[in-house]
């Protein structure tokens, strides 16, 4: 019984040594024309009804959202993140404002 536990324990180990020493894939490079397309349809919406539009982002573009533990609602979308504690719509309005900002500045 006890050579089982050793054995159990030394498996884990390896496990864990794989997992600690496993490299990180590569940062993928973001698509340039499609986020200025989504940014320059996200503008047209503002201050109009989204539904629709969230919707379709989410089940088209793969827009995720996440409720952060500050009360925020977090928005993702080709690797680009941001966030407003007013909900979804914000959000997305400031997902579009950080990849226009972003254009402005040379980040992409």
């Amino acid at each position: 019984m006890a050579d089982l536990k050793k054995t159990k324990t030394a498996s884990a180990k390896k496990a864990g040594a794989k997992k600690a020493g496993a490299k990180k894939a590569p940062k993928k490079k973001l698509d340039r024309q499609r986020l200025g397309r989504l940014a320059d349809e996200i503008g047209r919406y503002e201050g109009r009804d989204m539904t629709n539009l969230l919707h379709r982002l989410e089940t088209e573009e793969g827009l995720k959202f996440k409720s952060a533990s500050n009360g925020a609602t977090m928005a993702r979308m080709c690797g680009v993140t941001a966030q407003s504690t007013a909900g979804q719509r914000d959000a997305v309005c400031n997902w579009a404002a950080a990849v226009r900002r972003k254009f402005t500045q040379g980040g992409f």
